[in-house]
């Protein structure tokens, strides 16, 4: 089976990169169906017309929007992790902060800059800006983003 790959392994979206995750924590499935798993749709590159984000930033796909410019979006997150939890959100697609180079350094200031505005505009003089790089690291949709959260204490180290 590992030697094809099935039609319904598609390139990953939120969708299928939570059931993945989800089938790869479930103690339910053996370890040879978990590394299929991996194995067959784990290394499908993303592209912009699979990306949530790209999707939401064209318009197809529904976001509560809190702020935006000509350089990004910053978005109420669907999933909240504390009180406030909004994603900042180039409108350029890039993966993560790994396919960022020297050019894009104006960009990454500029999203760290809006993550505290917004923060600071929905009330809080203390929150946390997160950049999740990789699946290990906890990034969900691949496409770069700056998580900015607040309203309740923050633990260190973060788990």
């Amino acid at each position: 089976m590992l030697d094809q790959k099935p039609e319904a392994c598609q390139p990953p979206t939120a969708n299928n990169l939570f059931l993945v995750t989800t089938h790869k924590a479930s103690e339910n499935l053996n370890s040879e169906l978990r590394l299929e798993l991996q194995t067959l749709c784990y290394h499908a590159p993303m592209t912009e017309t699979d990306c949530l984000f790209c999707k939401i930033l064209a318009g197809p796909a529904a976001a509560d929007v809190v702020y935006q410019d000509n350089r990004c979006v910053a978005v109420r997150d669907i999933n909240p992790q504390a009180p406030t939890h909004l994603l900042v959100i180039p409108r350029e697609h890039m993966e993560s902060l790994d396919d960022a180079s020297q050019k894009d350094e104006s960009l990454l200031g500029h999203l760290l800059r809006i993550g505290a505005r917004v923060a600071n505009l929905q009330g809080h003089d203390s929150y946390r800006s997160v950049i999740n790089s990789g699946s290990g690291a906890g990034q969900s949709v691949f496409h770069l983003h700056v998580h900015v959260l607040a309203g309740r204490s923050m633990t260190w180290p973060p788990g």
